[in-house]
């Protein structure tokens, strides 16, 4: 089975803490193309957080730039 990444996307959720402090999620969605298991489909998206806490302008570009990394993976 072979995983190709075919779009990736950096992601910012504004939220609040249980305390209500606001807070804020970065994250990497990414979108996978799957070729040798037909069984599992032909795709899936996938996220992970790269960042939790008070707003981070480094933390967002890192979002960015990881996205923007797989998608040049995905070429």
């Amino acid at each position: 089975m072979k995983e190709t990444v075919t779009k990736a996307w950096a992601v910012k959720c504004d939220t609040q803490d249980q305390w209500g402090k606001a807070i804020v999620y970065y994250q990497v969605w990414y979108r996978t193309e799957l070729t040798g298991a037909p069984e599992l489909g032909t795709g899936i998206e996938n996220c992970f957080v790269t960042y939790r806490g008070e707003p981070s302008g480094r933390q967002w570009n890192l979002a960015q730039q990881i996205a923007g990394n797989l998608n040049n993976e995905g070429e």
